[in-house]
């Protein structure tokens, strides 16, 4: 939790935790990780070592409208998949990343969608041979949590941050309860053998203070 998110009056903290680790379909092998470079967002090039796979039939997209292009790549449970997508451009990725979010044609011409939704989508894509080169990354550890108070109340749920109308009566007999924040916090972590995901979403309760009269 961010520093200073438990005060004195917390009275109750929960806290939600999702842990996934799950072993590639086809693992990268040690022994041909090779040396290479990796465009930093600020165009600085970082020396890493990449991990690389020669796979004969892997699930391949060229999206041309993103200037972009994307596989698709298999756990040895079928029912989950890691989508990666890749400017073809070096300085491509805030372009990318604002126009994903906008609407465009369908590759196989059936309509207009939202990038996005194309890009998660399995049946825009074909199986090809491609080499993949894949540096091992671990996102999320160190950065903020995420406040989720305002996209909560945009969902409809704004009760339960009221202290004049928050009702956990329910749920415990400390009266006056309300929620007073709500964080969320993933990490994932890619590797030659497993991904590994970790997301904890946790609400700090507190009684409200009353003023001296």
């Amino acid at each position: 939790m961010p520093k200073g998110s438990i005060k004195k009056e917390t009275k109750m903290v929960i806290a939600n935790a999702v842990y996934f680790k799950g072993a590639w379909d086809l693992p990268f092998e040690k022994s041909n990780t090779k040396d290479g470079k990796f465009t930093l967002p600020s165009g600085k090039k970082k020396d890493v070592k990449l991990m690389f796979k020669n796979i004969k039939n892997v699930m391949y997209c060229d999206f041309g409208d993103l200037d972009a292009k994307a596989v698709c790549l298999s756990f040895k449970d079928y029912r989950l998949r890691m989508f990666l997508l890749l400017p073809n451009q070096e300085d491509g990725l805030p372009q990318l990343l604002k126009k994903l979010f906008t609407v465009g044609p369908t590759p196989d011409g059936s309509g207009d969608k939202r990038y996005l939704d194309m890009f998660l989508s399995s049946m825009y894509y074909c199986t090809q041979e491609v080499n993949l080169y894949l540096p091992r990354f671990k996102l999320g550890e160190g950065d903020p949590s995420m406040d989720l108070f305002l996209n909560m109340v945009k969902l409809g749920v704004s009760k339960v941050f009221d202290d004049t109308v928050a009702d956990f009566s329910g749920l415990t007999d400390i009266s006056g309860l309300y929620v007073s924040s709500i964080f969320h916090c993933a990490v994932l972590e890619v590797g030659k053998y497993l991904a590994i995901n970790c997301s904890t979403t946790i609400g700090g309760w507190r009684i409200p203070v009353l003023d001296n009269f």
